[in-house]
């Protein structure tokens, strides 16, 4: 999980800790956070039979099996093939949670893109959302423009998750790019609105340099007025 969502999860684990923990809770997130390493870290917290405050124990049957992706009471309901979720998938899950934990324990379902639930899958999934099974919790992400349903999002409690400060971005950059200049990580977290990991793609795809290539060639061009200086750059980005 990444340090800008560190300060989410612990106020969701206190929450939980303190037994004001919400059965069902709403992402709603920006571009370029990582917010699905958050879902992950509190459905394995609520899954872990060992917990250690704040953190899973990762020793445990249940650890283990989130580990391994192969945890039978973790569901993940998502679009497929980039189509809304159907009301075929969200009835296989009511199935599903009729059963009870094989663990022992909580179930956890994870609705990834919970936007693009059609309005026949929303509707089956309501009475579930409303009246869960004891021990089964939701999590539930979106982004951060996009619009959910209002009956779904009045069940449910809302997280709304920004792009971090610079300052805290800047840090985990110069831990990622130690090589790179502080001022050459300062343009590309402007130029990427502080999205943290849209910054790091950024740069490991040597949109940095580019950058700086064409910029040069620009300046050159200006000062000569030779318009083939800019063709020659734009030839060469396309081979």
């Amino acid at each position: 999980m990444y340090p800008w969502l560190e300060s989410t999860y612990q106020q969701l684990t206190d929450s939980f800790l303190q037994g004001r923990g919400h059965h069902a809770l709403l992402f709603k997130t920006d571009v370029g956070l990582g917010t699905d390493t958050l879902i992950y870290k509190v459905a394995e917290w609520l899954l872990c039979s060992q917990k250690l405050r704040h953190q899973p124990c990762l020793e445990c049957k249940s650890c283990l099996l989130m580990q391994s992706n192969n945890h039978p009471d973790f569901h993940i309901l998502e679009p497929i093939e980039d189509k809304d979720i159907g009301i075929d998938q969200v009835r296989e899950l009511i199935y599903k949670l009729q059963n009870f934990a094989q663990q022992g324990g909580n179930t956890v379902v994870y609705i990834r893109g919970v936007d693009r639930l059609t309005e026949a899958s929303s509707n089956a999934l309501l009475k579930t959302l409303e009246e869960p099974r004891e021990n089964v919790y939701f999590l539930l992400e979106a982004p951060l423009q996009a619009t959910v349903l209002a009956t779904i999002q009045s069940r449910s409690q809302t997280w709304v998750l920004y792009a971090p400060q610079a300052s805290e971005v800047m840090a985990w950059l110069q831990t990622q790019f130690p090589a790179i200049s502080t001022d050459d990580l300062e343009i590309a977290l402007r130029l990427c609105h502080s999205r943290p990991l849209i910054c790091k793609n950024f740069i490991e795809n040597d949109r940095l340099q580019q950058r700086k290539t064409f910029l040069q060639t620009f300046w050159r061009f200006y000062k000569s007025h030779d318009v083939f200086l800019l063709f020659q750059a734009f030839a060469k980005k396309k081979s």
